[in-house]
Formats: structure tokens, sequence, C-alpha cells
């Protein structure tokens, strides 16, 4: 019998893989980086849907970056940040 923490890392690594064949066929790519946000090294967890461009039947669309987090000593503090500040970080990455 499997204990509860095998099938917890089972179930995460197969909604992992699952997540990336979706994002595979719509062309995304999650990304996690780096950046220096006002002297605070901050990770970043994105995803960026590249730019889609215009055809006759379909107006395209620009290149967007949806973040999924903002971490710091590893915790998620993505929700003390304005959507002004998410600007401000997307243009860092």
């Amino acid at each position: 019998m499997k204990s509860l923490g095998e099938i917890l890392r089972e179930t995460v690594a197969e909604m992992q893989g699952a997540s990336e064949a979706i994002s595979k066929i719509a062309g995304t790519k999650r990304i996690g980086t780096t950046v220096n946000y006002r002297g605070i090294e901050l990770q970043v967890a994105y995803t960026w849907h590249p730019a889609e461009r215009a055809t006759h039947n379909y107006p395209g669309c620009p290149e967007e970056f949806d973040i999924q987090g903002v971490y710091h000593l590893g915790e998620n503090i993505i929700n003390i940040f304005s959507d002004e500040q998410i600007d401000e970080l997307i243009n860092l990455i």
C-alpha cells in the first residue's frame, strides 16, 4: 500500500506533466526568474504567451506575461503588490 506522501508526489508529478503538455500545445512557457526589485532579490514565477501575428482573418495579439507568484525567502508575497508594481516586475523580466 502506498503512503499518503507517495500518492501526493505522484499526483503532483501527473499534474505538472499535464500542465506542461497544455502549455506546449498553446505555445506558452512557464518560467521562473530572479529579479532585483528596488534592491530586493525576488523570484518571479510566470507564464509567457508569445505574440501572435495578425492575419487576414485574425487580429493577432501582443505577447503577454501572467505572473503566478512573487517569492521572497520562499514565501509567495504577490498579494502585497499593486497592479503598477506588477507591471514594474514584468518590465524587469
